[in-house]
């Protein structure tokens, strides 16, 4: 028997909403996940998930989950990429309201209430709401400094309460809108700012849900860094390359990097330079000074607007701020190399491009 309807109203007064969540390798945190999902405090929500090709046991976990809660189903995919997936599991949605979230998430108890109550009774033209992403870190310096860093900040506004993008382990849509334009299949990676800016470019608006906090684990250890930054790199270039209505085109896309890792590389020059010269030169006072004030302009222009963001949740580690720029030119540096090489190898998939 089906849990609910399709326009099903609890109680409350609040229509009920299908969570998907998205995990692959997700054992050591899928357990948290739906921990806190289950304890959200909203009246009526079925959580769908889809595995993506675990071997680590997640697979084992979320059917022993959905063994003991009627509104938990378990969706194995079948194909490949993060935009297959969502598609797969739009096929199991059955509620007026889609939330998404992923495996190393965790959600504040009011996470669900606070997405969908502004779309209630909102125009139109809203498509979907999104809530501010806190990392955790668990003692680890690389996944502060990546909370630190500007990339995957969620949502970003550019209007007061009007988002650009937000992001996919952290959003509502209103499904109908979902039915209407089908997730980007074709993408591995990036397919929730491509559906962000395919939306806004059909005219409909996001809304920043403030309230609704998401809890995220990001890289801790260097394998997984590079991996994530490879497949960033593979989506990005993928959507500039195929997509007329994307922000930027590919020619403009890798020129951009070049750029900033020029800057990187310069920034850094004129500090071992000027570092060097004060060890090996009787000029030590005004060497000095000028290390110094470099070093600061450099600091100034990393952590810029940086720490008021909503992405850190817990103190900064002294030591983050000392690998900060480090870990900065890294990241540039892998990300312009990746960039370079898929932009070199990179074919435009025809049929596939534009919806």
């Amino acid at each position: 028997m089906e849990i609910f309807s399709k326009r099903f109203t609890s109680m409350s007064g609040l229509p009920s909403v299908d969570v998907c969540v998205l995990v692959k390798n997700e054992a050591e945190s899928i357990g948290k996940c739906l921990d806190s999902l289950l304890a959200n405090d909203y009246p009526s929500f079925r959580i769908l998930i889809c595995d993506g090709g675990s071997t680590d046991g997640t697979l084992k976990i979320i059917q022993e989950y959905a063994k003991k809660h009627d509104n938990i189903i378990v969706h194995v995919q079948r194909s490949r990429g993060c935009g297959a997936a969502r598609q797969e599991l739009m096929e199991l949605v059955k509620a007026d309201y889609v939330a998404w979230t992923d495996g190393g998430s965790i959600l504040d108890k009011n996470w669900l209430r606070e997405l969908v109550t502004p779309l209630l009774n909102s125009d139109e033209k809203v498509a979907g709401s999104g809530g501010y992403n806190y990392i955790i870190s668990n003692n680890s310096v690389l996944a502060q400094c990546i909370g630190l860093s500007p990339l995957g900040v969620h949502p970003t506004e550019i209007a007061p309460g009007i988002a650009e993008s937000l992001s996919g382990n952290n959003v509502c849509f209103k499904t109908k809108v979902l039915r209407q334009n089908p997730w980007a299949t074709f993408l591995l990676y990036g397919d929730d700012y491509e559906m962000c800016l395919r939306l806004r470019q059909k005219g409909y608006k996001l809304i920043v849900a403030p309230e609704a906090r998401a809890y995220v684990r990001t890289q801790e250890k260097f394998r997984n860094f590079h991996n994530w930054i490879k497949r960033r790199v593979e989506g990005e270039v993928t959507l500039c390359a195929n997509l007329s209505y994307a922000p930027i085109k590919l020619e403009e896309f890798v020129s951009i990097t070049r750029k900033t890792l020029l800057k990187r590389v310069a920034a850094l020059g004129l500090l071992i330079t000027l570092l060097v010269l004060l060890v090996l030169t009787p000029y030590k006072i005004p060497l000095a000074i000028m290390l110094v004030l470099s070093a600061m302009l450099y600091l100034t222009y990393l952590f810029k607007r940086r720490f008021k963001r909503h992405q850190l949740g817990e103190k900064v580690f002294k030591r983050t701020y000392l690998l900060f720029p480090l870990i900065d030119f890294l990241y540039i540096f892998l990300y312009s190399f990746y960039v370079w090489r898929y932009s070199k190898s990179f074919t435009v998939k025809s049929g596939e491009s534009d919806f």
